[in-house]
């Protein structure tokens, strides 16, 4: 039976001839042979108006009731609502009975599960729902085998434990004992409460919120209602893609490469983005699809303020390609510009090639006045990637970046408007005269475009594009690859680093500068295949967003960081922004964290192409908070001395976020990489310093960079009154002899600097230091559980000095301060477990551990304290 299974969902199949058509009845069909009856229905109206097939819902439905024939099987569908689901999101659905008929077996039925996963092949929005004894079965053997699955409803199921190494997988758990069923899946996503309403308990992991549980107790619903909850709560948030070390669409066997990521399914009446449907003859050659992406923001912007990204699909791809699955259409609800994926190949429309998307673009920016001519890209995939590579040099005049995923340029064969040497021989000519910025990136396991290696290089697609790129750009070309000078690209690179993300994969990374201008920017994704990768469309973005074309002189035009005045707009659009050397990241409504980093020098360690470290930024935190009348920056991080716009891009961001405001500068704690800026504010008369006394007031050499003249010295109970926002200090020394903390007053929040540690050690230099931080730690948890303080300890979060250094903690919070406590009593009993910690420091020799509390000292000075 499984058999005639195979091929279904081979998902990237052209759709030639979409058009608007009328939707059929659903009837589904009984597949004949052994193993469990399964109803089958796919949605195959080739609707311009739907959604792209490739990754939309695929319903597996285990119910309570066995059907008898396809009929029932109909009417169940019916009943549970879930046929307009599929109609509306050109999904398929699935009924699943038991192996003997009658009831479920955790065994036999969770083997048809594995065979079912593995005879498809191809999954990437597989939604479990069981129903009663169906629920219990899924609760039961497929959460624990949830790797293919993109989300669970489990309505009227019996709880079941899971096994501790359990894939995450998004649920919606309903029916009598839903809050004990709902246990197994909370744990396995590591979800916290977030909200609870109306009946609703909502669970999300607070590092990945489409991890996510939703209980439902309501006891009045029916399933059909239920169903469409868990649709609305749960299972239209996301799919899952497995592109790990293979490509996606070839297929797999169960649970062959592990389990697949989570992605945010798009929907763009959530995003505040209007899709619009465009059929339309605007050459004279025939009609035009193309599928237009407008966020509310854009719709009434001022004129020539907003950019356009035309995207390209995949060679015979649905036009819906890339705005489903690249991550563009959320970066532009997020960024604020306009989305247009085009029909470029035809597939039943009239082909545009290189001159009708230039025609297409003019169209655009005719149509919609408020379009900036300068800032006009292009992103394609796999053929659209090739497509995207040509216009960005035979259209060089109307793009002001590209962007090229998975493929390049093909050697020796006319493909999608050019060959090899007909741009190669443009670029040529254009040299000197034209630039265009290329952002190129591939996954190292693609099987359908290879990547670059020393057999292929002659012939290889990447080293092609990159090749014409560097010709057009006027750069030094490469005759062929030296896997000397980068193992990976076989390019000597700058910026050249290598990037972790917080799954299984890496990014190799670096670019092509001329006269300070990264005109190129390849990145290579470590264990990856041939397919769009969403954390690459953010970083492709925020390399495009630096370059615009002059609309009279085609000059290209390189803004190397964002202005002063954009930077509150540009944190109303998403939670961080790279200004100069510095990531501005808003916590919350005028609350801002500020670190020396950026994705050029990001934080912590750096890995070379080797493997071996090639740098390291030990970056620190500053933060802002501006009130109604007046805003603090507390610190003044590293002497950033990477940058040389360091200065002109800290100053922007304080006096850009604080207006017009009273301007206060407070630190931590003296140590350089807490004052280190202090010259880029101290010719400016306006500005209040006020320190910490104990650290300062005595110690003229801290004060270098300070215009002593106007510092004034503060000491604990100091308040803030900023208008609305309130610091109050609190004196915690130890780490030094007076660090302060400052608590923002009725929001839970403390800015620690290093006082604590953040969450890599607190380090202590003495047994004085440890003296005081033993005292100055009961100190802060008796003014934390003071009611009069107004602190609520189970909403407290701790802002560090080193945000970096949290590791495996995803906040510092509450239980962090108790723990640090506990440290300091097990070291104080002599009972303190430790490790041996390798600095190079004989004073830091020592890292003294209980729960997540930790604190960095010398383990001669505990013996000694411990003999004493």
């Amino acid at each position: 039976m499984m058999k005639a299974f195979k091929g279904i969902l081979l998902m990237i199949s052209c759709l030639y001839g979409l058009s608007v058509q009328a939707q059929e009845s659903l009837h589904t069909i009984k597949f004949p042979g052994e193993g469990p009856a399964a109803y089958f229905y796919r949605d195959t109206v080739k609707s311009i108006e739907g959604r792209f097939s490739g990754v939309s819902p695929f319903f597996l439905v285990y119910p309570d009731t066995v059907p008898a024939d396809s009929e029932s099987a109909d009417r169940l569908i019916s009943s549970l609502g879930l046929d307009s689901l599929v109609r509306t999101f050109s999904g398929s659905v699935c009924v699943m009975t038991p192996a003997d008929g009658k009831s479920y077996d955790k065994t036999a039925d969770l083997q048809a599960f594995r065979d079912f996963c593995s005879r498809m092949r191809v999954f990437a929005n597989l939604k479990v729902i069981g129903l009663g004894s169906g629920a219990s079965f899924v609760n039961a053997a497929i959460a624990a085998n949830a790797g293919p699955v993109a989300g669970i409803a489990s309505i009227g199921g019996s709880p079941a434990r899971l096994p501790s190494d359990s894939a995450p997988v998004p649920a919606f758990i309903a029916g009598k004992g839903a809050a004990r069923a709902a246990a197994s899946y909370i744990a396995a996503d590591e979800a916290v409460l977030q909200d609870k309403s109306a009946g609703l308990a909502r669970y999300a992991n607070p590092s990945d919120s489409l991890k996510q549980v939703v209980v439902c107790t309501a006891r009045s619903l029916s399933d059909r209602e239920l169903v469409k909850m868990a649709w609305d709560e749960v299972l239209s948030r996301n799919y899952r893609i497995n592109n790990y070390a293979h490509t996606w669409y070839m297929g797999s066997g169960f649970d062959e490469f592990g389990a697949g990521e989570l992605a945010e399914y798009v929907m763009t009446d959530r995003l505040g983005v209007e899709r619009r449907v465009k059929v339309e003859d605007i050459t004279g050659t025939g009609d035009y699809l193309w599928y237009e992406y407008h966020p509310a923001a854009t719709l009434d912007a001022a004129e020539g303020s907003v950019p356009l990204v035309i995207l390209l699909h995949g060679n015979n791809n649905d036009p819906r390609t890339q705005a489903e699955t690249s991550g563009f259409v959320e970066l532009a609800a997020r960024e604020g510009f306009v989305v247009a994926e085009l029909e470029w190949q035809g597939n039943g429309y009239a082909m545009m090639g290189l001159d009708g998307i230039e025609q297409v673009v003019y169209h655009l920016l005719d149509t919609y006045p408020q379009l900036d001519a300068s800032r006009v890209y292009a992103e394609g995939l796999s053929a659209g990637s090739l497509t995207a590579t040509g216009l960005g040099i035979r259209k060089s005049h109307v793009f002001a970046a590209v962007g090229a995923h998975s493929a390049g340029i093909i050697p020796g064969r006319f493909r999608f408007g050019y060959d090899f040497n007909s741009i190669l021989n443009e670029a040529r000519q254009k040299r000197g005269a034209v630039r265009t910025a290329y952002f190129s990136v591939t996954g190292k396991c693609d099987s359908v475009v290879p990547y670059l290696s020393e057999e292929n290089w002659e012939e290889n697609s990447f080293f092609r594009a990159w090749v014409a790129y560097q010709t057009l750009n006027g750069l030094e070309v490469s005759p062929q690859p030296d896997f000397r000078a980068d193992s990976t690209f076989g390019i000597r690179l700058e910026n050249r680093r290598k990037i972790l993300l917080k799954d299984r994969y890496s990014i190799e990374t670096g670019d092509l500068v001329k006269d300070g201008v990264p005109l190129m920017r390849l990145n290579t994704i470590n264990e990856y295949g041939h397919w769009n990768f969403k954390p690459d469309a953010e970083m492709m973005w925020d390399y495009f967003k630096h370059f615009r074309r002059d609309p009279l002189t085609k000059e290209l035009i390189y803004d190397a960081q964002t202005g002063e005045d954009d930077i509150r707009e540009a944190l109303r659009k998403k939670s961080s922004v790279e200004v100069g050397p510095y990531t501005v990241t808003a916590i919350r409504e005028g609350v801002y964290g500020i670190e020396d980093s950026n994705s050029a020098n990001p934080a912590g360690v750096h890995i070379g192409a080797e493997g071996a470290m090639a740098g390291m930024n030990n970056c620190s935190n500053m933060y802002l908070v501006v009130g109604g009348r007046k805003a603090v920056l507390i610190d003044l991080s590293n002497d950033v001395k990477w940058a040389d716009n360091a200065a002109q891009s800290l100053r922007s961001i304080f006096y850009g976020l604080a207006g017009e405001r009273e301007k206060i500068i407070t630190v931590t704690h003296a140590h350089p990489d807490h004052v280190g800026m202090a010259h880029a504010f101290a010719d400016d008369e306006s500005i209040e310093f006020s320190l910490p006394r104990v650290d300062f007031a005595e110690n003229e050499r801290y004060l270098k960079g300070f215009p002593q003249e106007r510092v004034s010295f503060f000491d604990e109970g100091r308040v803030f009154d900023l208008g609305g926002y309130k610091l109050n200090t609190v004196m915690v020394p130890g780490h030094t002899r007076g660090s302060m903390v400052f608590v923002l007053e009725g929001e839970n929040i403390i800015f620690s600097g290093d006082a604590l540690g953040s969450g890599s050690g607190c380090w202590l230099f003495s047994e004085e230091g440890f003296k005081d931080f033993s005292k100055s730690i009961g100190h802060l948890i008796e003014y934390i559980e003071n009611p009069a303080d107004g602190i609520d300890a189970s909403k407290l979060v701790l802002y560090g000095g080193h945000d970096w250094q949290r590791g495996a903690l995803p906040a510092l919070d509450m239980q962090y301060v108790l723990d640090m406590r506990s440290v300091v009593e097990d070291i104080e009993r002599g009972e303190a477990v430790w490790e041996k910690y390798e600095l190079g420091r004989t004073d830091l020799n020592a890292n003294f551990k209980h729960g997540t509390g930790i604190i960095t000292w010398n383990s001669d000075s505990y013996k000694n304290l411990y003999k004493r």
